[in-house]
């Protein structure tokens, strides 16, 4: 995906099935972020965020899968209240 990425409190964004995703911009998490075993898809899964990250308050980032891997390139901001969840 290019340009900003905003997943709105309440919706959710899942990664799974040893699957890449890869976002070139900035990327705002106020809902669930997860990667992993979604439906028993396992794991292996690669999330790159070319831009800052930024988890709010009361949202969810979560590494589940095995070996799951999260890159940043910018700078991430987990904000007070905010879940951010690995293994």
């Amino acid at each position: 995906m290019t340009g900003s990425t905003i997943n709105a409190a309440g919706a959710g964004l899942y990664i799974s099935g040893g699957s890449s995703a890869t976002f070139t911009g900035n990327v705002t998490n106020s809902g669930t972020f997860q990667t992993g075993i979604w439906l028993g898809s396992g794991g292996k899964n690669t999330v790159t965020i070319k831009g800052a990250l930024t988890n709010t308050s009361g949202a969810t980032l979560q590494l589940v899968g095995p070996d799951d891997v999260l890159k940043v390139t910018g700078t991430t901001t987990n904000a007070a209240g905010a879940n951010l969840l690995i293994g």
